[in-house]
This record gives structure tokens, sequence and C-alpha cells, in this order.
């Protein structure tokens, strides 16, 4: 399980929720947190600011979720 999906269960968010309250893509959201696809710097910047968090936390530094 990624950082990303692990914070996110402990707030008892979904990915639609937090892809709405971060505005990022909910499928986008999905790939990244499934270590399928990297996030964009944007991507990164809005989901950690969402966790109120580093980037350096949740994802490496080609993108992809830790």
């Amino acid at each position: 399980m990624t950082e990303l999906r692990t914070r996110r269960v402990a707030l008892g968010k979904s990915i639609s929720d937090v892809s709405h309250e971060a505005r990022v893509n909910t499928s986008c959201l999905s790939w990244v947190e499934k270590k399928k696809a990297a996030a964009s710097a944007n991507m990164r910047a809005s989901i950690a600011a969402f966790f109120d968090v580093p980037e350096t936390e949740l994802f490496d530094t080609n993108g992809f979720a830790l």
C-alpha cells in the first residue's frame, strides 16, 4: 500500500473525496495511488497541500507514490 493510500484511508476519504478537495482528476489520482503512473508537479503539489505534508513524504523524485 502506498503512503498516499495509507493517509487517505486513515482520514476516511475516498479517492473521489481527495480528488475533489485537492482539485485533481479522479482517474489520474487512482493511477498514481496504484503506482501505475507518475504524478505531475502540479498534481504532487496539490495532493501534498491537501494532506499538509511535504511532497517528499508522498512521492519519489520521479513523481511515483511511495
